[in-house]
């Protein structure tokens, strides 16, 4: 296995990486709970080497990193983070492993509403068929994220085929998932009571 050069290049090409960016790199390992990669493009003797989890190689349910990948196979990944200790970069495949999936997360932004149509009611959540999205489910909307009142299951709130229109509280391209948040568009019912006791007069002042 190629091994990285630990060096003032290495570290200072380590400074240069950005988390969201997008690397190539050739796989040089296959471990049990992680695959490693040698990047591509650096420059003259500097070697640099990516450690993707294997939860971050494929959304693809796999029972071992060697049913996805094979050595000398070259893989496109997001950077996730840098591991300063070890000299690594933490990367993740499946964030770029369908282009249009990922060019359609990329479009979205938190704190932007968003339409779409339920897909299925859970009792761990509700996934929602986002407007635009390529050919899969990518909404979510988690359980507190529903509504403001009190309810047994999440069917007592939507149902499927149902039109929502929800706030984007996050974008996950790990993941392929958008969380959405019906609450965030509905009045706070603690609001008007709040606003109320903000104006009153306090008690004993003249009317």
């Amino acid at each position: 296995m190629t091994q990285p050069l630990s060096s003032e290049p290495l570290k200072a090409f380590l400074n240069t990486i950005r988390v969201g960016e997008v690397r190539t790199g050739r796989v040089i390992s296959i471990e049990d709970r992680e695959v490693l990669v040698e990047l591509d493009g650096l420059p003259g003797s500097v070697k640099a080497v990516g450690c993707i989890p294997h939860g971050d190689l494929t959304r693809k349910a796999t029972g071992h990193p060697s049913e996805a990948v094979s050595i000398g196979q070259q893989l496109t990944f997001e950077v996730i983070g840098v591991d300063w200790q070890r000299e690594r970069v933490w990367a993740s495949a499946a964030a770029c492993e369908d282009p249009a999936l990922r060019a359609f997360l990329l479009g979205l932004r938190r704190g932007a509403t968003h339409q779409g149509q339920v897909a299925s009611v859970h009792n761990f959540g509700v996934l929602v068929n986002l407007d635009g999205e390529p050919d899969q489910c990518t909404g979510f909307i988690r359980l507190p994220e529903l509504s403001w009142r009190t309810f047994d299951h999440p069917a007592d709130v939507v149902t499927a085929g149902q039109r929502v229109v929800g706030e984007i509280i996050d974008v996950d391209t790990r993941r392929g998932q958008v969380q959405l948040s019906l609450k965030a568009l509905q009045q706070d019912p603690l609001l008007p009571s709040r606003t109320k006791q903000a104006v009153s007069p306090p008690v004993g002042s003249p009317s």
